[in-house]
């Protein structure tokens, strides 16, 4: 079985708001091997708590990948 999560940590993330685009980062991933989804902590620009977002949540609340870090090299 391969595990397929949508966002790694560091990844910037957005999501629309009524007042345009809100951006975040990731913090944390995992998986939930009880319920089979993503877990991913997304902490807010301007808030200081990562909060938990399941693939369900990304999905309803429209969470896009912004930019990823993910093969960076320098």
């Amino acid at each position: 079985m391969t595990i397929t999560l949508q966002f790694e940590p560091e990844d910037r993330v957005q999501r629309p708001t009524t007042r345009g685009e809100k951006q975040g980062t990731v913090r944390a991933t995992s998986w939930e091997s009880t319920t089979g989804m993503g877990c991913y902590y997304i902490q807010w620009d301007g808030s200081s708590i990562a909060r938990p977002y399941s693939d369900t949540d990304v999905a309803d609340q429209q969470i896009t990948l912004a930019a990823t870090t993910s093969g960076a090299s320098s």
